[in-house]
């Protein structure tokens, strides 16, 4: 709104209101795909058809504004990136969340009485680990990335695996929808981690890979509950 005049779609005398609409589509969508506005401009046509509303602006009048602002977004989002230092904070606490993820459903298949329960749970883990990997890999290709510190003390998987264990000596009634329940809590704690972390200003380059990893960990809590 404030800089908008100084673009060069800008036509004198025309309010910001006539180009809200297509800055705002540019805007958002440059947070979602960082990648280059050719690869999401398909997708931005589409939409604008269901958001432009009483816009008398044309697809290409649209197109050039979006561009302008996914730019401009761009600009403000390479301005605040995180240090190396905090990237590598930040993917350390993935990987910790991602360590207790797998932990938890080894535990799982391990207390788990249906064998088909069992053996999903620790193809889920293996799932789990692979993801580890991925963020082990992008670690140790960040510029004096050093090695990964464990934390003191027992996860949180392991404190859990602990008490079903404690439990199971005490009574044996712990059920396989018992086991459910606290995998998918360790999952949904999981998915917080990631959550935060994407809310701050990562690499564009690196973004995408964790937007993915999101989205699995998603699809593994659906498929749980």
């Amino acid at each position: 709104r404030s800089h908008y005049q100084g673009m060069d779609f800008y036509v004198v005398g025309q309010p910001f209101e006539t180009y809200r609409l297509a800055l705002s589509l540019g805007w958002f969508a440059a947070q979602r795909n960082p990648q280059g506005f050719d690869e999401v401009a398909p997708q931005l046509e589409v939409q604008w058809q269901h958001v432009r509303g009483s816009s008398t602006l044309t697809w290409p009048q649209a197109r050039e504004i979006a561009s302008a602002a996914y730019e401009h977004a761009l600009q403000g989002i390479r301005g605040e990136e995180l240090s190396a230092a905090q990237v590598q904070h930040a993917l350390r606490v993935l990987q910790t969340g991602l360590k207790d993820c797998e932990e938890c459903l080894v535990a799982g298949s391990e207390q788990a009485r249906a064998i088909a329960l069992r053996t999903y749970l620790y193809a889920l883990a293996e799932q789990f680990r692979a993801l580890n990997w991925q963020l082990q890999d992008v670690l140790l290709a960040l510029p004096e990335s050093g090695a990964l510190v464990e934390r003191p003390g027992q996860s949180a998987a392991g404190r859990l695996h602990r008490r079903w264990t404690d439990f199971k000596q005490r009574a044996n009634m712990v059920t396989d929808r018992d086991l459910i329940a606290e995998c998918s809590l360790c999952l949904v704690l999981a998915a917080e981690r990631y959550q935060r972390v994407l809310e701050s200003a990562l690499p564009l380059e690196l973004r995408p890979l964790l937007q993915g990893q999101a989205q699995q960990l998603r699809r593994y809590i659906d498929e749980l509950q």
